[in-house]
């Protein structure tokens, strides 16, 4: 690392968009903390929105406990970077981790603290978007800071960096992950789940040990496990600000703030300070801000004097598709299943001897190599407009809309992709290529989650430069979700194919029928992304396209061979017409 005016750099975080440095300015000989985040700068949009979220954030300056860039600009390799005051106490997480729960008394102080800062925030027009305990750090004095006001605006995400850990949706807001615009109502709700996690020593619902999948769940569906150990009237305000319904919450951080603080004067220990900065009498609305997505403050009724309920938040299950993403196949996770009976990438199917391990098992998994050829159109835009109404593919396992939403896939920067890719078989067969290396050109890719109180579906659908193509990104990806000897015929174990014609994978637990000249397989259990219920997956190639379809149901049931081949059919013919 090389930023002009700072030395002696020293790596103390890293996360799924960005990386932390300790380093040493030399014109005011003091330590600082400056985050490089992981995106490409030369991007206008990108950069654009960098510029306004340093803005935003640099109208909370004076807050005592906020911690706002001092320096910001652009790296050698065109990264943006921020220099912050360097905050030696840790995170919330770091000190749970060290001592354990705190004292009810201390995190109510924090609590307050954090809610001034968001209510400046929320006074000045703009939410934070992603309040959690990494996220609340504690400077030379024990006071805590709250980070990172607009930088998951600027890498595109609404919840957290995409470490193992933090990926987990665990304290977003049930909205957020419905895919609905962030609210000073979501910013409450992740205060409160900060709060939890300073009272309990560890969130509400779970994280890295569930898998994101099972947090998913559980924020939309459960009510947080009561937290031992703290008087009914503060566990009251936890449920308060994490109600399933944002309109359930308080109105305001000062509203929390303020029942927060009755309960200090309850107590008879001073009462912490809210500090608010308020905006200039000149100050504009930035037109960032969304006025149809904004929830004014609004009078509700304080826990002490509302009737307790629980809400069940919907089954939606959209934003986990990020999660499903990231670290996962060339279409999704390295999941196998012969029969329905499912093994992992890690080990043979269950009962099964563990095979030898083939040459080439050590090549990594994933994407090696991309180039991005100029001179051909990207066409992911046609196929976002064939996909319009894809929702109508699933009118024989739902009446119901369906709520939609589209994620780009994190490792390729934009198409068209000449793509070098080695998929692992997890079943590690040896007499069905373990390793397919496979050299393409993606053209177009679109992956969408929709879902509602009925069905979770992901739709991925790739355009290749040509059918042959197609037909290798096929088997690549069949063989990823999990093939057997009984399902691959002409075959070279080394891994090249021998004929992109011949060579063939077929999985089909479900037997679709005859699709005439479409390559198809099928599996079951495959990938599961939803807790409690079964996935049936599908993936055809048909000229140069190639589709898959996971679909669930999640109100119990199976899904017959007729549906999935109704929807499977319906999405070719959108995206072959």
């Amino acid at each position: 690392m090389d930023i002009d005016g700072f030395e002696q750099f020293e790596l103390i975080g890293r996360g799924g968009f960005s990386t932390v440095y300790k380093a040493h300015q030399t014109a005011f000989d003091r330590t600082v903390a400056i985050k490089v985040l992981e995106v490409d700068a030369s991007d206008e949009v990108v950069l654009r929105r960098f510029q306004r979220e340093c803005e935003l954030a640099g109208r909370l300056t004076g807050h005592p406990y906020v911690v706002t860039p001092m320096v910001t600009g652009v790296t050698e390799d065109i990264r943006p970077f921020l220099v912050m005051e360097y905050c030696p106490g840790g995170t919330v997480i770091d000190r749970v981790r060290r001592s354990g729960p705190m004292n009810a008394d201390d995190a109510v102080d924090v609590a307050i603290k954090l809610a001034g800062a968001l209510h400046s925030a929320h006074l000045h027009r703009f939410v934070h978007r992603d309040v959690k305990p990494h996220n609340v750090v504690f400077n030379r004095v024990g006071e805590p800071g709250l980070t990172d006001f607009g930088i998951a605006v600027v890498s595109g995400l609404t919840e957290s960096s995409v470490t193992t850990e933090a990926l987990t949706p665990t304290h977003a807001a049930p909205e957020v992950l419905r895919g609905e615009p962030a609210t000073p109502a979501s910013d409450i709700y992740s205060l409160g789940s900060t709060l939890y996690v300073m009272l309990a020593g560890t969130s509400a619902f779970g994280g890295a040990e569930t898998g994101p999948y099972g947090v998913m769940g559980r924020v939309l569906n459960e009510a947080p496990a009561r937290i031992e150990g703290i008087d009914q009237e503060l566990w009251d305000i936890v449920e308060w600000t994490m109600a399933k319904d944002a309109s359930s919450r308080p109105g305001s951080c000062r509203e929390l703030a303020q029942e927060l603080a009755h309960l200090q004067q309850r107590r008879g220990i001073d009462v912490t300070e809210f500090v608010v900065v308020e905006p200039a009498a000149d100050y504009q609305v930035p037109d960032t801000v969304d006025p149809d997505s904004w929830i004014p403050e609004r009078s509700q009724t304080s826990p002490r004097r509302r009737r307790r309920r629980r809400i069940m938040g919907s089954i939606a299950m959209v934003a986990v598709v990020i999660a499903l993403i990231v670290g996962a196949g060339f279409l999704g996770a390295r999941v196998g299943t012969r029969g329905g009976e499912v093994s992992s990438s890690a080990s043979p199917a269950s009962g099964a001897a563990s095979p030898a391990k083939p040459a080439g098992l050590e090549r990594p998994p994933g994407m090696q190599t991309a180039e991005y050829p100029s001179g051909s159109p990207d066409r992911t835009g046609d196929l976002r407009v064939d996909l319009t109404d894809v929702g109508a593919a699933f009118s024989s396992m739902t009446s119901s809309p369906l709520i939609t939403k589209d994620f780009p896939f994190p490792s390729v920067k934009g198409y068209p992709a000449l793509v070098s890719w080695n998929f692992i078989n997890p079943v590690h067969d040896s007499s069905c290529r373990t390793l397919f290396v496979s050299d393409v050109r993606i053209d177009g890719f679109v992956q969408r989650a929709l879902t509602n109180a009925d069905v979770f579906a992901l739709v991925y659908v790739q355009r290749l430069a040509d059918p042959t193509m197609a037909l290798q990104s096929f088997v690549g990806q069949s063989l990823e979700l999990g093939a057997d000897n009984e399902d691959c015929t002409d075959h070279d174990e080394a891994g090249a194919l021998t004929s992109a014609a011949a060579s063939t994978v077929s999985v089909r637990v479900l037997d679709l029928g005859d699709l005439g000249d479409v390559a198809w397989n099928s599996w079951v259990g495959a990938t599961n992304p939803v807790p409690g219920s079964t996935s049936y997956t599908a993936i055809a190639a048909e000229g140069t396209a190639v589709v898959r379809v996971d679909v669930s149901k999640l109100q119990g049931g199976d899904v017959s061979a007729d549906e999935l081949r109704d929807v499977l059919t319906k999405v070719l013919a959108l995206v072959n017409k």
